[in-house]
């Protein structure tokens, strides 16, 4: 982002700058051209340039001194003469009938001055372009840091501790709006997992009740299967001596005993693989 931000504030404000740069050099000299215009008309007017060439020659070589001061220059010349300054910009031309020549009264502009002109503008808009920028990225720091970078910072130390099991209810930060769908996902995510948990808990209790009972189901039914063969055998046995009914008697009674035995280990072993797993 601050790659993208410094390339194209500095593009923009590139294309502004020069934008603006031209067109205050096209006012200039659009403004010059017009002062001069206003200067030639008035000096057309002027008894000394409706004379002969000779004395509106030396009433021009008065006013070289005063136009020098402002970068402009005057020339009297033949309307065919070619240009003896051809870098001097030609801002206003007034053509001159006199008694002996038909001139042409020419208002030029020094190029240096224009280009001076046009060096302090650029170094002030870049001034200004830099101080523009500057501004821009300490604006943009502040805000990514304030509105995004410590909000993700807090979001995901919240992540931690619904990781470690010590944060299920987060307190989360104010967030703006681009925030908000994570951080009200986050919000609900402290409670979904915890309720998954006590379901996966729940489901896991279930399921070794289920397996201690399916363990405990195929004991109980041998022992049962014996207990009913002994009290079958015992309902037979009426006629046999009485030391054959008491041996099937103690046996029966033996059997009876090992069923809380029986029903005890299995449920310590389901306790066991409760415990492994």
């Amino acid at each position: 982002m601050r790659f993208w931000i410094v390339a194209v504030s500095t593009a923009t404000l590139v294309a502004f700058s020069a934008a603006a740069i031209l067109e205050e050099r096209r006012q200039l000299l659009e403004t010059e051209a017009v002062h001069a215009s206003a200067l030639l008309e008035h000096l057309a007017h002027m008894p000394e340039f409706q004379g002969d060439a000779a004395e509106a020659a030396a009433r021009l070589a008065l006013l070289h001194g005063s136009l020098a001061a402002v970068g402009g220059r005057l020339e009297l010349r033949a309307p065919a003469d070619r240009d003896r300054a051809p870098s001097w910009t030609v801002l206003a031309r007034r053509r001159l009938v006199l008694r002996d020549a038909d001139l042409e009264l020419r208002y030029r502009t020094d190029p240096a001055r224009l280009e001076r002109f046009t060096r302090r503008a650029i170094l002030i808009h870049s001034v200004h372009g830099l101080v523009a920028l500057a501004a821009l990225l300490a604006a943009a720091e502040w805000i990514l840091r304030r509105n995004l970078l410590a909000p993700l910072r807090a979001l995901t130390h919240q992540v931690g501790l619904i990781r470690d099991g010590r944060g299920w209810t987060p307190r989360l930060p104010q967030t703006d709006e681009e925030l908000q769908a994570l951080s009200e996902a986050l919000r609900g995510l402290g409670p979904g997992l915890e309720q998954q948990v006590h379901e996966w808990i729940e489901a896991e209790r279930r399921g070794a009740v289920a397996l201690a009972l399916a363990s405990t189901r195929r004991p109980l039914r041998e022992a049962r299967g014996r207990v009913r063969q002994l009290l079958a055998a015992l309902e037979g046995a009426w006629v046999e001596p009485p030391l054959d009914r008491e041996r099937r008697i103690r046996s029966l009674a033996e059997e009876i005993e090992k069923i809380p035995e029986i029903v005890e280990a299995e449920a310590l072993r389901a306790l066991d693989i409760t415990r492994a797993g």
